[in-house]
């Protein structure tokens, strides 16, 4: 596999201009700054990665836990954040444009994550635009979704190296990703303090931009394994939409499929969680029935929360702006007090950032003639009372300007 110096070049421009650092100790932004203006430099030793594999440095993490919430003794409330090697991290963007260019269109036309012009947006529309079809043909409509408990972190060398072939990557950039993926090691620095070195014997390490698009090919055969092609993925969230006149023929669908759902997963190495495990029956009436997800019963409820959406059982949003709108009235409460010493352009921002961002999210699927009339005021009502915070002063400025 041979890699150029304009190949190093335009990696080096798609890679973020940070100063964090890997065990190497060199910031990003040197690397990136050094591809940019003397990317001849680079080809050499990128080059030699390619041939003869990274050196046990760059196969190394440097992991920072990041506490998010509550007791700081529970590990369960930090996030780790993994460090690279800055000059392994350039070497891995260049791994998946080759990689992407490679596998174009191997994810799967029913997978909406890590892929241009699409998103959990467009992922939502389709679940939409299946459900209301089916039920506009008189069908009853069963979505189920099942939940892995680990998914970059499970991805099985040996096997992926078949997807990959499958897929159609070319023998040394499988090669150069079989070495990437293996021998790596992380350990965990807590300034002053680090821990031993440990060696990660499966998976995608943490931080890595190779992992999300090696997963897509990783599932890129479900469809195929499922027998039916009404299944929207965003990442490793997975949602089979099945229809049918009777509930005992969704019931029979379920089973069978949800059998071939679980086994395909399974032979991949993931591992299910089938206690999370969830299924709606969208219908006309609230109708609840239970369904054998691969021998465990699952119930079904009148609702699903779909990447970020509630989904209720009649396609109505009435609880999903409910839910929204709670969410947002104490961040608006917080806003207003922090956002008096705040300018006009600045409580702004973050309003847009902090509240409408989440207010309209997805806003293309449920913001239609479904809702209900009392449910557009309450939207138009917080939307206002957003606004009326970034020009509070707007009143007192017009009187000071004008005393007479």
């Amino acid at each position: 596999m041979k890699i150029t110096s304009e190949e190093i070049l335009k990696a080096a421009k798609l890679l973020k201009n940070k100063k964090c650092y890997g065990p190497d100790g060199i910031p990003l932004k040197i690397i990136k700054d050094l591809a940019q203006k003397q990317p001849h430099i680079l080809e050499f030793t990128l080059n030699e990665f390619a041939t003869k594999g990274l050196p046990y440095t760059i196969k190394t993490s440097r992991v920072i836990p990041l506490h998010k919430k509550g007791d700081k003794s529970e590990v369960s409330n930090y996030r780790p954040i993994s460090n690279l090697c800055s000059i392994g991290k350039l070497y891995e963007k260049i791994l998946l444009e080759k990689l992407n260019i490679e596998t174009d269109g191997m994810e799967g036309a029913f997978q909406h994550g890590y892929r241009k012009h699409h998103s959990t947006t467009t992922a939502l529309l389709e679940i939409q635009s299946r459900i209301s079809s089916h039920l506009e043909a008189g069908q009853m409509v069963v979505v189920y979704s099942i939940d892995l408990s680990a998914a970059f972190d499970l991805l099985r060398p040996g096997l992926l190296d078949l997807v990959l072939e499958e897929s159609g990557a070319s023998k040394d950039l499988r090669w150069s990703i079989q070495d990437f993926l293996s021998q790596r090691n992380v350990y965990v620095d807590i300034n002053p303090v680090r821990s031993k070195e440990k060696l990660m014997k499966i998976g995608c390490v943490q931080g890595s931009i190779l992992g999300p698009r090696l997963f897509t090919l990783y599932l890129g055969k479900l469809v195929e394994a499922l027998k039916h092609d009404e299944v929207v993925t965003y990442a490793d969230d997975s949602y089979v939409i099945l229809h049918g006149k009777t509930l005992e023929e969704l019931q029979e669908k379920v089973k069978i499929h949800s059998k071939l759902h679980v086994g395909f997963l399974s032979n991949k190495g993931m591992v299910v969680n089938k206690s999370k495990t969830e299924a709606v029956i969208f219908n006309k009436n609230l109708v609840e029935a239970n369904f054998d997800i691969d021998g465990t019963v699952v119930k079904s409820g009148s609702c699903m929360k779909m990447l970020g959406l509630t989904f209720q059982y009649n396609l109505e949003w009435n609880l999903h702006v409910e839910i929204v709108l709670n969410r947002i009235r104490p961040k608006l409460s917080l806003l207003k007090k922090i956002g008096r010493n705040m300018e006009c352009d600045q409580f702004v921002k973050v309003a847009t950032a902090q509240l409408y961002s989440l207010l309209y999210y997805a806003s293309q699927v449920w913001l239609n003639k479904t809702l209900k009339s009392a449910y557009w005021t309450k939207l138009r009502s917080l939307h206002y009372r957003i606004l009326r915070g970034a020009v509070k002063d707007y009143k007192q400025k017009k009187i000071e300007s004008n005393p007479g």
